[in-house]
């Protein structure tokens, strides 16, 4: 279930986050692709069903997309309450000749998706930010930051409740000097983010 999709039309992304219905994102962008394989998707939710617009592969549901694979699992209400949020956290803070970007595919990083990439005025990728809001191993976030750093990319990571034991404490502290740990006050307060 991906947030973000590309409007043929204009080849311009399309953040499923901006609509709280989506039957008027389908209204103004009937021709969506997935930024990922290409393939076709539409979206769904919204406030009157009660779960967050989002776009879905129409066909084969996405087998084979690392962008749909990536969403696999996840609480992607909660995960897209955390992006949205550090997005509105960064915005203020970066540079004017820099943009932000999310569900970033990146050539320069093959395999990845960062949850949100800081690009530089030519639109390549020099900042990953990633949200982790549960329980991995030590080894798969050492894999994942390797393969940032590789392509020369920076990664900071933002580790939610579920994500926040004392070895991934330790090794965030270790790799990187700091942890960053939001807690409820980071968000604004129409969320519901207690507990993630």
């Amino acid at each position: 279930m991906p947030f973000k999709a590309l409007d043929t039309d204009t080849q311009k992304p399309i953040y499923a986050f901006w609509f709280e219905e989506s039957n008027n994102l389908r209204a103004k962008h009937p021709n969506l692709v997935c930024p990922c394989c290409k393939g076709r998707v539409a979206a769904r939710g919204g406030q009157s069903r009660r779960f967050t617009t989002h776009f879905y592969h129409v066909a084969k549901g996405g087998d084979g997309c690392l962008l749909g694979e990536k969403s696999k699992g996840v609480n992607l209400i909660h995960h897209t309450m955390m992006v949205t949020a550090v997005l509105d956290y960064l915005k203020p803070r970066i540079p004017k000749s820099f943009s932000l970007d999310t569900e970033h595919i990146s050539e320069y990083v093959p395999g990845r998706i960062a949850d949100l990439a800081v690009l530089d005025y030519g639109g390549k990728i020099v900042e990953a930010h990633e949200v982790q809001l549960t329980k991995v191993p030590i080894s798969e976030l050492q894999e994942r930051t390797d393969s940032y750093e590789q392509a020369g990319v920076e990664v900071v990571w933002w580790f939610g409740k579920g994500c926040q034991t004392d070895d991934v404490i330790q090794w965030a502290q270790r790799n990187f000097g700091y942890c960053i740990l939001p807690d409820v006050s980071f968000f604004s307060e129409e969320t519901e983010m207690e507990g993630f």
